[in-house]
């Protein structure tokens, strides 16, 4: 019998303990981890001092692009060597963080005048 192939990914929005899960994961059962960029280690490379907050549509837009094209690689890669990975997101859990942001604001946290502001 053969060993089944597993591409196992946690998803969810930022900062809500995704790479800590898959981590976990990854040691207790021995299954590769992707070892993609995280957001905020991209942002400092295409924006160097700029915040999530501040961000704009556009560069929100590179930076999805840029995770997206990450992830593409890593999976890429890891899948050249082995059938079954954990990853901490996924290129899908990029476009729907997109799309969510630009329909209720780049910055969902700030108050609606800022968040209306930031569009212009």
């Amino acid at each position: 019998m053969s060993k089944k192939e597993i591409r196992l990914v946690i998803s969810g929005t930022y900062s809500t303990g995704k790479t800590t899960t898959t981590t976990a994961l990854s040691i207790a059962t021995g299954i590769p981890l992707i070892n993609a960029q995280s957001a905020r280690e991209i942002l400092t490379e295409l924006y160097p001092g700029r915040r999530f907050e501040d961000m704009n549509a556009t560069e929100l837009m590179a930076l999805g692009l840029k995770r997206f094209e990450e992830r593409v690689r890593e999976e890429t890669v890891l899948y050249k060597d082995y059938s079954s990975f954990i990853s901490d997101g996924s290129v899908l859990n990029e476009w729907v963080y997109g799309t969510v942001r630009m329909k209720v604001g780049i910055n969902p946290g700030s108050k609606f005048f800022h968040r209306v502001a930031r569009l212009f």
